[in-house]
């Protein structure tokens, strides 16, 4: 599963702001389709009346899956040059040729690996002789230059949460494999600055804004997540598509990262 940090993905929102007029002849939903009271023709719609309680999820947008192919050819490209010094290793200690053959078997007999490792895109690493090195079913290359063509982003989609509880705090997380939501940062305040604008913010820091195409956002509404850096505005999310809402409930707190052992003459484990 892509994690966030396959996308560096950080979001919440800020919501209390200005909408248009109701329409008298129709009766706005929430998220879950459910009618909703209405009040005086003139009262005012905002994002604040609708986000708080709610949970949406949503999937990767175009711009995500690009920037999640390259964090995974630069994951396989690091795992491909691994596995290189490891056949240099082996090699040298048998006495091998750049000509001979060489495989996954050869590397774990003499204790140089445990298993093959997997490319993160879901392709499997071929080796065939010394000198030429391993490649990537998937189309990863070693080779690949900055403009080059990447290979497209494999594997289970992410799919993302994004949580505006009661309290006024945002928080943003992830379906793990489990199929479970799990918490992927701290919480973060909202306002809402726009008819369809959040702003954030976490510890008198500026968190971004972002900007929903729905004053009521439901599944397949979608959001842009703005980032400030330096003096400028950098979109870091486009068009992400909400594909599921719900009520807001706890997340689950990340799992802590395992202790790493000090480098030994263990196999490689990837």
């Amino acid at each position: 599963m892509l994690n966030l940090s396959l996308l560096p993905l950080v979001l919440i929102g800020v919501l209390i702001g200005c909408g248009g007029e109701k329409n008298p002849e129709s009766t706005p939903k929430d998220g879950n389709g459910t009618p909703k009271a209405q009040g005086s023709d003139n009262k005012e719609a905002t994002l604040a009346e609708y986000l708080p309680g709610k949970r949406f999820e949503y999937g990767m947008s175009d711009q995500m899956k690009e920037a999640a192919a390259k964090a995974q050819n630069t994951s396989c490209q690091f795992t491909m040059n691994h596995l290189e010094t490891l056949i240099e290793l082996w090699a040298l200690k048998n006495k091998k040729k750049d000509s001979d053959k060489v495989t996954f078997e050869d590397l774990a007999s003499a204790s140089i690996i445990k298993s093959p490792p997997t490319c993160p895109a879901g392709g499997k690493y071929i080796l065939t002789t010394v000198g030429e090195g391993p490649k990537c079913s998937h189309g990863h290359s070693r080779d690949h230059k900055q403009g080059d063509k990447l290979p497209p982003f494999g594997g289970p989609p992410m799919r993302g949460v994004l949580q505006f509880n009661e309290d006024g705090t945002v928080l943003m997380g992830e379906i793990n494999e489990a199929g479970v939501a799990e918490r992927r940062s701290p919480a973060m305040t909202y306002m809402v600055t726009g008819p369809m604008e959040i702003s954030l913010g976490q510890t008198g820091t500026d968190g971004g804004k972002m900007m929903f195409t729905s004053i009521n956002p439901a599944e397949g509404d979608g959001f842009t997540f703005v980032v400030l850096l330096g003096e400028e505005e950098k979109e870091v999310f486009s068009n992400t598509p909400i594909t599921g809402v719900e009520s807001a409930s706890p997340l689950k707190d990340p799992e802590p990262e395992p202790e790493s052992e000090p480098p030994g003459e263990e196999p490689s484990e990837f």
